[in-house]
């Protein structure tokens, strides 16, 4: 992740961070990351009901809080999707606290909603990078600074995502966020100040 991040600093020797702008922080990425490169929990920002949903829906803004799972430098931030089937179509979908605390087995995830179920109505995968990798990949949003991290600290942030209004295939995303050491999680609002937005398209 870092030689992707710093890719342009040194381009066969020619120094080309002005690329940087309109390369990999203007344009999400599509990868397979392998989970070693994971250094952080994970936040879920938008649940979708596709029996129920509309396409204004597809339209959100979430805010989102990540903790370091060890001493690190972060250099992205990923997003990828998990899916869980159900036949029983009274039953309601699995809540936001459900699929936060989801079990993972071989790509699979079990949303603790449907374990009242029977077997044959549950199913279900993941895209992310614990899981079997698949065509759908993860989106890869490249920060403009890396944050160096200890273990317990926090990355606070709001996820915006919304249908291009010049191309209805294409998203337009803005993260904003702003890192809370381990010693100011008592007063995030503190660290506040230091935020940074990043605008993305994701082709």
């Amino acid at each position: 992740m870092s030689d992707r991040a710093n890719y342009w600093n040194s381009v066969y020797g020619f120094k080309m961070s002005a690329m940087k702008e309109t390369g990999p922080i203007k344009e999400a990425d599509v990868d397979v990351i392998p989970s070693s490169a994971v250094v952080a929990t994970r936040a879920l920002v938008a649940e979708i009901d596709h029996g129920t949903t509309t396409p204004a829906a597809l339209d959100f803004s979430s805010p989102f809080v990540v903790q370091a799972t060890q001493d690190a430098t972060i250099h992205a931030l990923l997003g990828y999707f998990d899916v869980a089937f159900s036949c029983v179509q009274a039953t309601p979908g699995p809540s936001r606290e459900d699929l936060e605390s989801a079990v993972y087995a071989d790509g699979t995830v079990t949303p603790k909603a449907l374990w009242k179920q029977p077997e044959s109505s549950m199913g279900g995968f993941t895209t992310g990078p614990h899981g079997t990798p698949t065509h759908w990949k993860q989106t890869v949003f490249v920060l403009r600074e890396p944050i160096v991290a200890a273990a317990g600290d926090e990355l606070h942030g709001h996820f915006t995502c919304k249908k291009s209004t010049t191309n209805p295939r294409e998203l337009d995303l803005e993260i904003t966020y702003f890192h809370v050491p381990a010693a100011m999680k008592d007063q995030p609002e503190l660290a506040r100040q230091n935020a940074i937005c990043q605008k993305y398209q994701l082709r």
